[in-house]
């Protein structure tokens, strides 16, 4: 992509977002390449009016890993668009747009960073990490079809970014198998979807390495605090404004939301 070509469709996704108006189709030419991709990603940070507090993972579908080179996508996790969650929060997502929820594990990178550390190994990435925690991350677009445009498409959306609730700290968690883990997601009172980390590939410690190995690339800064949401656990499950969720965690806690519309933000 030329760089106005990669401008232009970020350009455009950034009104569409701030607007809370859906896009009938992708606006512009659909990157080929994660790095054209990120670039979009990037620009369309640069003209996002907020901070980054965090980072979301996806995970790239298995038949398309060896074309795109990894096996994980990043968004960026706005600072307003984070919540630490205290009863039912309520969470906006485009009304008509592609909305989803996730039942995530949400790792917060301590104090101890080393600098310009390019190459991470899972066992590095896990060593920086303070904390571990549970939550809930809702996915979005203003382009309802935005996942048939596939995983380039998604990462220059801001990574289908939405919001996160950030949920109870897990306890003992660095001496426990992560793998065990379990969680169970309800919609309006009713089971949609059960799972655990073992349904990321490789695992948290694979999404902490992928964050840290990409953020490192694109120049982007590692710091203390930063939240990484590992990934989707036990699959996405559609939302809309009224929805209702619930992430039971079994023993480590539950996090609430209430879907509403998204409302410009300017």
């Amino acid at each position: 992509m030329s760089t106005p070509d990669l401008e232009a469709t970020a350009r455009r996704f950034v009104a569409a977002r701030r607007n809370a108006a859906l896009l009938a189709e992708y606006p512009g030419s659909v990157p080929e390449t994660l790095e054209d991709a990120y670039r979009v990603q990037d620009a369309a940070i640069a003209l996002w009016p907020d901070s980054i507090a965090g980072w979301k993972v996806g995970q790239v579908r298995s038949e398309h890993q060896a074309r795109f080179g990894n096996d994980r996508i990043l968004g960026p996790i706005f600072s307003r668009h984070i919540h630490i969650g205290n009863g039912e929060t309520e969470m906006p997502l485009f009304d008509g747009g592609f909305a989803v929820i996730e039942a995530e594990y949400i790792a917060v990178l301590g104090e101890k960073l080393p600098k310009n550390k390019v190459d991470w190994t899972p066992t590095e990435a896990m060593s920086v990490v303070s904390d571990l925690r549970v939550g809930i991350e809702t996915a979005g677009s203003p382009l309802p079809a935005l996942n048939e445009y596939g995983a380039a498409a998604v990462v220059s959306d801001f990574g289908a970014h939405g919001g996160l609730v950030v949920g109870p700290s897990i306890a003992n968690w660095r001496h426990r198998d992560t793998d065990t883990f379990e969680c169970k997601v309800f919609m309006n009172g009713a089971q949609v979807g059960t799972g655990g980390p073992r349904n990321l590939k490789n695992g948290i410690a694979r999404s902490v390495q992928a964050t840290l190995e990409s953020l490192a690339a694109r120049g982007h800064p590692i710091k203390s605090g930063l939240f990484i949401s590992t990934g989707a656990t036990t699959g996405v499950h559609a939302a809309s404004p009224g929805d209702r969720a619930r992430v039971s965690f079994g023993d480590d806690g539950d996090v609430h939301c209430r879907i509403v519309p998204a409302d410009p933000e300017q």
